[in-house]
């Protein structure tokens, strides 16, 4: 919608026809750290749509996961993905 903020960020869930594809995985949790693989602006938020973090990754590169158990949105560039982190 236009009249929403330019922070807020959306879902999209895809279905496993035609549309989505394994290359959209941006980022996928290895024991204690998050591996992302891309360029950009990356933001962390929790399920309550807070941001907790932002960093800037080029390549693949290997962040701290977050402290807290739960389930956390990441977004790079269009793409938004969630991990669950135990």
């Amino acid at each position: 919608f236009r009249s929403d903020r330019a922070e807020r960020f959306t879902l999209v869930f895809r279905s496993n026809g035609s549309e989505g594809t394994t290359n959209d995985i941006f980022a996928y949790q290895n024991n204690n750290d998050i591996i992302v693989n891309g360029e950009g602006e990356l933001q962390v938020f929790d399920v309550m749509g807070r941001m907790i973090s932002t960093q800037h990754v080029n390549g693949v590169q290997t962040i701290e996961k977050p402290s807290q158990t739960g389930v956390y949105i990441f977004k790079l560039n269009e793409k938004t993905q969630k991990i669950v982190v135990r």
